[in-house]
């Protein structure tokens, strides 16, 4: 018997926090995973200031509101 599924049933719905950042994390020369963690504010991330201010310049560039 051949049950069809709902594709609702499929999908979840995601929360996109920081949209491009693979590509900014790219264009800054650091891994993806460094970039969201200086972000979101995690314990010994916190302090990389140059890399903040390297993010805020680039998404300044590009017109971006974060």
């Amino acid at each position: 018997m051949k049950t069809e599924k709902n594709e609702s049933q499929n999908t979840r719905t995601r929360r996109i926090r920081y949209p491009g950042i693979v590509g900014d994390a790219r264009r800054l020369g650091v891994h993806r995973m460094t970039l969201y963690k200086m972000l979101r504010g995690y314990p010994g991330y916190d302090a990389l200031k140059t890399l903040r201010r390297r993010y805020d310049a680039l998404q300044k560039a590009k017109g971006g509101a974060r």
